[in-house]
């Protein structure tokens, strides 16, 4: 019987982004770097900008509080 433990996920270095649901509002954190709140702009050859929106965040989790709060204001 074969008792060793799975291997744990490989860490991944490119990092994790936010769609704000309902807004143009995407936020991202890359491994090591500042979160960031962008503003998502999309061109018609299909390809998307992201454009800063404010200074950078410590934690994605207040990038995405900043973005559901400029997409209510904006509502």
């Amino acid at each position: 019987m074969n008792t060793a433990q799975p291997h744990p996920a490989a860490h991944d270095d490119r990092g994790e982004f936010v769609v704000i649901a309902g807004s143009p509002y995407v936020a991202y954190a890359i491994h090591g770097c500042p979160a960031y709140l962008t503003r998502a702009t999309n061109h018609p050859d299909g390809s998307i900008i992201l454009r800063p929106v404010g200074a950078p965040h410590t934690r994605l989790d207040l990038a995405v509080d900043a973005g559901r709060w400029y997409a209510e204001r904006e509502a």
